[in-house]
Order: structure tokens, then sequence, then C-alpha cells
């Protein structure tokens, strides 16, 4: 709250001080004056308001957000330049002056609907991504557990098991998501694997086997589950 109070109030401050100055050194108030006054102004205001949002209900798209401040503060810059320009060096008429700066406004408007539309997206994507790395969140700590006895195997077959194990990694991290409970089954069966294959690891390291055949067959059992596991889920979301 005391941070929304103070950005407005720095932004009062410059409305108050664009003011001052204007009513002093423009002795002839036109409509060419009033005009650039009040985009001036708005162009302000809007600053300030996507500027109170974008901080006070920051997301995931925080990128997105920050560059919606920036063209703001962009769009203040050219409101002033146009008003400086087309207002005083030029003088042009008032038709042809108000109509730069709705055409500014409209421009303006556009490329921050693009903005907050791309923002949306994001926000949806990182929150199914979020979603999705809860939910295999479980399967992923197997995995980590087994990579854990990793540095134990003998060194002549620590790399192909490590890239197998890695390999297990990258298909569970990036399968498909559901909260359908018809998916808790296959990863129940998944764990289990994932079991074996950590009592599998866990014997090698002990017995500093070099034997690899039943950690590829488990490895190729998961992969396997995982590729089941995906196609079920597209197959329900299908309608199939």
């Amino acid at each position: 709250m005391q941070k929304k109070t103070f950005t407005y109030l720095i932004y009062l401050i410059f409305i108050v001080v664009y003011s001052a100055l204007s009513f002093i050194l423009v002795k002839e108030k036109t409509n060419v004056f009033w005009c650039g006054y009040v985009f001036f102004v708005l162009a302000i205001l809007i600053s300030a308001a996507l500027t109170v949002i974008s901080v006070e209900k920051r997301s995931s798209a925080f990128p997105i957000e920050l560059s919606l401040i920036t063209f703001s503060y962009v769009y203040v810059v050219i409101t002033f330049l146009v008003n400086i320009i087309f207002g005083k060096v030029f003088v042009l008429p008032f038709r042809q002056f108000i109509s730069i700066h709705i055409a500014c406004l409209g421009l303006f408007v556009i490329i921050t609907i693009l903005l907050m539309l791309a923002k949306g997206q994001v926000v949806k994507q990182n929150r199914e991504v979020k979603t999705q790395l809860g939910e295999l969140q479980p399967l992923i700590q197997d995995v980590e557990k087994i990579k854990s006895k990793l540095p134990d195997l003998s060194a002549n077959i620590r790399t192909p098991v490590i890239k197998m194990i890695d390999k297990v990694a990258d298909r569970i991290r990036f399968s498909e998501y559901s909260t359908e409970e018809a998916i808790e089954e296959i990863d129940n069966r998944i764990r289990t694997k994932l079991g074996e294959l950590q009592n599998e690891v866990s014997n090698m390291a002990k017995n500093q086997s070099e034997n690899t055949k039943a950690v590829e067959s488990y490895v190729n059992s998961v992969l396997q589950l995982v590729d089941d596991r995906n196609s079920q889920i597209i197959s329900t979301k299908s309608g199939i």
C-alpha cells in the first residue's frame, strides 16, 4: 500500500511540475496547447496505472510486465516530444496536431494489448508447467535418488549408465501431465519400476559390477511405461 501511494505521489508531483511550467512559460493557451496538455497528463496517468498494476500484481511474466512499464515511459516521452516538435517548433494546425496524438495513442494501446495478451499466455504456460512439475515431482525425486548412487559405480560403466538415467529423467520431465485419477495406476507402476532400477544400481555400486543388462532392461521398461502414460493422457484429452 505504501509503495502504491508513493508511486502515485511521484507521478502526481510530475504532473504538478509539468502543469506549473506549462502555465508559466506558455502565455497563449490555444487549442493546441490544451490538446497537448491533456494528452501528456493522460500519458502520465496511464503510465502510473500500468506501473502500479504491474508491481502490485507481479506474476511469473514479470519481464513482460517490465516491458509494459518501460513502453509506458516511452509513450510519455513521445507525447512530450510531439508537444514540443509539432506544437512549438512547427506549430501545426489543431486538427493535424490532435491527429498525431491520436495516432500515437492508438499505436500505444495496440502494442499494450498485445503485450498483455502475451503476458496472459506466459502466465498460463508457466502455470501449466508448475502443475506438471508438481504432478511429476514424486517420479522426478525417484530418479534423483537413483542419480545419487551413480558416482559409486565402476568407472568403466559410469558414463553409459548416467546417460541412460538422464534419458529417463528427461522423458519424465517433459512428459504429458494430467490430473485424471486413471493416471495414478500407471504412475505407481512407473514408481515401482524406478524402485527396482534404484535397487539394481545400488547393488551394482556395492558389488562394483560392470554388467549393465539389468539396468538397460529396467530403463527400457520405464521409458515404455512413460510412453504408455503419455499415450493414455493424449487419448483422454482428445476424447478417444
